[in-house]
């Protein structure tokens, strides 16, 4: 603040002392205000009018106020020049408005009441009613509805409106149609004519305004008042009936960092909101925004939960589809081959009803994987007879390896879900076994004790590298989710001309 404050001496002459003295009142309002250092800001407008408001409250006359206007101008014109800012806010804004008088410029009445005990009471019974509407509404529609309600109603003001950001991503679900620019007017209380004609053409439409602005540059972090509002304006000069209405305070709705919008709320002209009711606000707004976020992890997970039934049906088709059509191709082939020798018609015969038993088995797997119904080898069965089954109903291909099956259990019975995704793992690993490994034997291991269930599948094939696993090879990736679901490993042992070997360890839990 000082060494600003010594550049700006330094720029002026000696007769113009007046002036230094002016800017530093100012400057030593602001950091009081602030409690922190002063530097000079383009965006300096709410700060500047509200010092000169509170220097005519305080008894000031036109013109000493309008000598400390005079004053900033030029601090900030110097500031502009030396590149510490920008712009000056005076070369968009006007702050000596030829109506402004004592009248209209009084502090508007406390509504929450003059007695500081009474006066929080009040706050805290606004807060309790507005935390009841946002707790029994999950849509934003209505949460946005309700809060300008209370505000509206706890404050005496005349309207409010709401914007959110739609690159906060929520804009669109209180929206019926798109909004022309980045930030949607999602809800409004008791707008003047001049906001509300066509369809609120001039809050909808761009350019920002200056909150919107100062929002999305990361600078409106609280909240602040009589801001000057272009939107405003412009319905004015359209002649717009704004019943009066210049300025509002806005509310950013902020919830850890993230910005998802704000809240804008006028009365009179020339009135401004007291501490008490910029501190209402600001409590009022964090309740929003914890609305808010809570709707966007909802929104977040709806899109996490779609993902995971995507990749549920991508791996249970697999599991029945993919894997039936191999057994059902090992049969045909079989057929197909005895036709093609002419030999005994009996075993092609076997060999064709085999697969078409297989195929009506199939389609009522992949019925109940869509369904997501529990896989129909283990409807009446444990775990055991589910995968003595499957290494029968392969050894029944003439073509298909020897498939043997072992297992060591206790008598305990395993939750569904991990026998369902054990079946579908040691299914899957069957599969492949038999589709790219040219093995002569596959083993099926299962063994269940000590709070941990083992299966392992282990065939004496071709092998491979698995560093350099093809990526259409969505067997092994199925595997390797499906372990993970269960909360459990997968271990993957291979190498050219030596087998591959399947092992996965769960928690019988």
């Amino acid at each position: 603040m000082t060494f600003t404050l010594d550049r700006f001496a330094a720029s002026i002459a000696p007769q113009d002392a007046d002036l230094l003295a002016a800017v530093g009142d100012y400057v030593a309002w602001h950091v009081a205000r602030q409690a922190g250092e002063f530097e000079p800001s383009s965006n300096d407008d709410v700060e500047i009018r509200t010092y000169l408001l509170d220097l005519r409250i305080g008894g000031a006359g036109r013109e000493a106020v309008r000598r400390k206007i005079t004053a900033l101008e030029r601090f900030y014109a110097w500031a502009r020049d030396e590149e510490l800012i920008e712009s000056s806010p005076f070369d968009e804004f006007n702050f000596d408005r030829p109506l402004l008088n004592r009248a209209q410029i009084r502090r508007r009445p406390d509504r929450l009441g003059a007695d500081p005990r009474e006066r929080e009471t009040a706050r805290l019974r606004a807060l309790n009613r507005l935390a009841d509407h946002l707790n029994q509404s999950t849509d934003l529609k209505p949460a946005l509805d309700s809060t300008l309600q209370t505000v509206v109603e706890s404050l005496g003001l005349q309207t409010a409106w709401a914007f959110l950001w739609t690159e906060a991503g929520l804009a669109p679900a209180t929206e019926s149609t798109p909004a022309p620019h980045d930030f949607a007017l999602c809800a409004a209380r008791s707008l003047p004519p001049g906001l509300e004609r066509d369809s609120n053409y001039h809050l909808r439409q761009p350019p920002d305004c200056h909150c919107q602005y100062l929002l999305r540059e990361g600078l409106l972090r609280r909240a602040v008042n009589i801001v000057e509002c272009t939107r405003l304006q412009a319905s004015a000069a359209a002649a717009g009936d704004n019943r009066g209405l210049l300025f509002h305070a806005s509310v950013p709705l902020i919830f850890r960092g993230r910005s998802f919008g704000l809240i804008n709320v006028a009365t009179d002209e020339w009135q401004f909101l007291g501490a008490a009711d910029l501190q209402l606000l600001s409590a009022a707004g964090a309740q929003v925004s914890i609305t808010l976020e809570r709707a966007r992890l909802f929104a977040r997970s709806v899109e996490v939960g779609a993902l995971e039934e995507r990749n549920r049906l991508a791996r249970e088709i697999h599991d029945t589809l993919a894997q039936g059509l191999t057994a059902i191709t090992l049969n045909l082939e079989t057929a197909d081959a005895l036709l093609e020798a002419e030999a005994d018609p009996a075993r092609a015969r076997r060999a064709v009803r085999e697969a078409l038993m297989l195929a009506r088995a199939n389609l009522e797997e992949a019925r109940r994987s869509v369904l997501d119904l529990r896989a129909a080898p283990l409807e009446g069965r444990t775990l055991t007879e589910a995968l003595a089954s499957l290494a029968a109903q392969f050894n029944l291909a003439p073509s298909s390896p020897r498939i043997r099956f072992r297992a060591a259990s206790d008598s305990r019975a395993l939750p569904l879900r991990l026998e369902v995704g054990l079946y579908r793992i040691a299914q899957e690993a069957l599969t492949n076994a038999l589709r790219h490994a040219a093995a002569r034997q596959v083993t099926i291991d299962l063994t269940t004790g000590a709070g941990e269930v083992r299966l392992t599948v282990e065939d004496d094939g071709r092998g491979f590298d698995p560093v350099r696993v093809p990526k259409d090879r969505y067997g092994l990736i199925g595997l390797n989710e499906r372990a993970k679901l269960l909360g459990g490993s997968l271990r993957l042992e291979s190498s050219q001309g030596q087998g591959t070997r399947v092992e996965v360890a769960v928690a019988d839990v």
